[in-house]
């Protein structure tokens, strides 16, 4: 039974070139929602200063804090993540998985 695309996707291996760029994606794709959303403005808490003047308003701060982490994942994590991506593609060549390039057991008898 061959599995749809959404399938393979999903269902990726976590340290495989399809793998890497999936999750790739999903730090950007979460990263857009946040942004989106307006939580930008909620950044002031990085410099000491309450997104709506009240300074204990937990809330706020941690849509914040929320942003921000999104926005350092899609900074330095996802470019990582995409170049791995090509880099695994690259070594494991056409197949795409590292047991298509391991030898036979030599263990095993004839």
């Amino acid at each position: 039974m061959e599995m749809s695309l959404w399938q393979r996707i999903w269902r990726a291996p976590t340290f495989s070139p399809l793998g890497f760029l999936v999750r790739s994606l999903l730090l950007v794709g979460f990263f857009v929602i946040c942004d989106s959303l307006g939580w930008r403005e909620y950044t002031t808490i990085l410099s000491g200063t309450s997104p709506t003047g009240a300074p204990l308003d937990t809330t706020m701060s941690l849509i914040g804090c929320t942003y921000f982490v999104a926005y350092a994942l899609v900074v330095v994590v996802a470019p990582v993540l995409l170049i791995a991506a090509v880099l695994l593609r690259l070594m494991l060549g056409a197949t795409g998985t590292a047991e298509a390039d391991l030898p036979a057991d030599p263990l095993e008898e004839d």
